[in-house]
């Protein structure tokens, strides 16, 4: 029976609550500096958003991450709108990946509100503000794929759930549930069996839907049309996925024991460092869903909650054996990142796990106990774990750290560069003028990040290089070189062949090309726990270059760049005769990644 009106408004003040509750988690993990910055592709997005507001001289689609990333596309326009009102911060990346995480929750909530209840959906809504750790990090990068796509699976339940509850396709219903499901489908090529999958239900259960699907059919049609733009631009590579075809190619012929046995070890990972109260809720949100099928399953014909928990469930079984029989590819869980792709399983098992919870509660004597307890277990778990979370970062320096996010760039140029060049057919020249037609205040910045990603994998010879940079002027030209640390390295094989290859360039500018590989180093990836190495082991050398030190320091910033007080004290544990010259990199680099007042 449908709710009443007054039903209607409370579960509207509901889910307000519980968007203000998200929001003060959210904020508490993002204010104190918590570990949601950085990884996979946030900043890279950004630097697209800043190409969208910069107008850069190509045509639009090519600013696009990755050709296949609808989610992505997305992702950086709805940033590149937050940079012109606020700022090009990394603010304004929480900020989009917040608005997300609202509409999860909000999708999420109605969806088990319609089918379950008020009592499931506010237990649905607590159950993912208070997230499991990984869960928790993951849903504050912004990054337009996997998480993010979540979105547009629940939205496409929510509807087609209900249109499957009253057996009828209503007009505007179908128009909701074909735009949502086509653009879902653009957004994010994992929500396509979701959309095939509720697609089939619907001819199944429907008896007039051929009769009914018109305006389904057409409204898909225009939830697809941004997907069908982006094919008509970049052509088949919209279904490039890192080198592999979407459906098919060798990563099909992974076999069905290697996918099981990706299952295992990413159970092993999960429950890896868990303690027991960890191990325990943990245990309770695999179980969850498949008590939810055995509660709802054999409830009356025509039952809201059976309908919802047998075609969620379905769904689940059905993703799946897509999994273990298809090129799909899910690794072992050993960084939480790895997380994004189990997102569908997460928010569907939350749903299936809030209706078990709230259907015990509501059943009285042992099971209300149980119920209550489980939900307190979960809760505890993901309030002990946000705890930790918050407390790893600096919460005693919020105010501080705003405006440290207010002031530090949320952009990068090497790594975006690396791809974006990748969409350019023009030569080493015209792509740097490319490059470099960026509105940046900071033109070392830009002409060094240009010059590291346009010839880090290059086979242009020393001079050739040289004769392009010199291109730009005297002066761009000596900020340009400092981007030539990837293209020595990556052509040598490490840090002391190519500082002993500098002998083949011109001796005028051999110290800006020490301070050049000083800011490649070692390592292509910048940790605290590299640094810390490569800096002991520089201070058991008999002599030091105080310009690779300078360099040095500019990988000191970008290792700490949320992080100052860290970066001092790791500086301060240097050996004095390496301290200055460290420092004065590392205040260049903070310089330089912080926007003007």
């Amino acid at each position: 029976m449908a709710p009443g009106n007054g039903a209607r408004v409370h579960a509207g003040w509901i889910l307000f609550g519980l968007l203000l509750f998200t929001f003060a988690v959210k904020a508490a993990l993002v204010l104190s500096l918590a570990d949601v910055f950085f990884y996979g592709e946030e900043l890279e997005k950004g630097t697209a958003a800043k190409g969208i507001l910069d107008s850069l001289p190509v045509p639009h689609y090519q600013l696009a991450y990755h050709y296949y990333e609808g989610g992505g596309i997305a992702i950086s326009h709805l940033t590149a709108l937050v940079f012109a009102v606020l700022g090009e911060n990394l603010l304004a990346h929480k900020l989009v990946s917040l608005l997300f995480n609202f509409g999860i929750l909000s999708a999420g909530f109605l969806l088990v509100q319609k089918h379950f209840g008020r009592l499931a959906a506010f237990l649905f809504g607590l159950l993912f503000a208070l997230a499991p750790v990984g869960f928790q990090k993951i849903s504050l990068l912004n990054l337009g794929i996997h998480y993010e796509s979540s979105l547009f699976l629940l939205a496409t339940f929510a509807l087609g759930l209900a249109v499957l509850r009253d057996r009828a396709l209503a007009p505007k219903r179908a128009l909701a549930l074909g735009s949502i499901a086509g653009l879902g489908i653009f957004f994010g090529y994992q929500n396509l069996p979701a959309v095939g999958f509720l697609g089939l239900l619907l001819i199944w259960r429907l008896p007039a839907f051929w009769r009914q699907c018109a305006p389904l059919c057409i409204a898909g049609l225009v939830g697809l049309l941004p997907l069908f733009a982006m094919w008509t631009f970049a052509g088949s590579a919209i279904f490039d996925i890192h080198g592999s075809p979407l459906i098919g190619g060798e990563e099909s012929s992974a076999s069905f024991a290697s996918k099981l046995d990706n299952v295992r070890l990413t159970l092993d990972s999960l429950f890896a460092d868990k303690n027991g109260l960890e191990c325990a809720a943990l245990c309770a949100r695999l179980a969850l869903p498949f008590v939810a099928v055995l509660l709802f399953w054999k409830q009356r014909k025509g039952s809201s909650a059976a309908l919802a928990t047998k075609a969620l469930a379905g769904y689940m079984l059905f993703f799946g054996v897509i999994y273990l029989f298809s090129s799909f590819q899910v690794g072992a869980v050993k960084h939480h990142f790895l997380l994004q792709r189990f997102t569908p399983f997460w928010c569907l098992g939350s749903v299936l796990a809030a209706a078990a919870l709230a259907k015990g509660i509501g059943l009285g004597g042992f099971a209300r106990v149980l119920g209550v307890a489980l939900s307190s277990l979960l809760l505890l778990d993901g309030a002990l774990g946000l705890k930790e979370c918050v407390r790893a970062g600096s919460p005693e320096r919020m105010g501080k750290n705003l405006e440290l996010l207010l002031q530090t760039k949320g952009y990068t140029y090497p790594e975006y560069f690396a791809k974006f060049q990748e969409h350019l057919d023009q030569d080493p020249g015209a792509r740097l003028t490319i490059l470099t037609s960026f509105d940046e205040p900071q033109a070392e910045l830009l002409l060094a990040g240009a010059t590291a990603s346009l010839f880090e994998k290059s086979a242009l010879s020393p001079q050739a290089v040289l004769g392009i940079l010199k291109s730009l002027g005297r002066e761009d030209y000596q900020r340009a070189l400092l981007g030539l640390g990837p293209y020595l390295v990556q052509r040598t094989g490490d840090v002391d062949a190519a500082l002993g290859a500098l002998k083949f360039f011109p001796t005028e500018i051999h110290p800006i090309l020490r301070e050049a590989v000083g800011r490649r180093g070692p390592r292509m990836r910048i940790r605290p726990a590299f640094l810390v190495e490569e800096r002991d082991e520089l201070a058991l050398r008999d002599s030091l270059d105080t310009r690779y030190l300078r360099g040095f320091g500019w990988r000191v910033y970008l290792g700490f760049r949320l992080d100052p007080v860290g970066a001092e004290e790791f500086m301060a544990a240097a050996p004095a005769d390496m301290r200055e010259p460290m420092q004065v990199g590392y205040r260049e680099a903070l310089r330089q990644h912080t926007l003007a007042e």
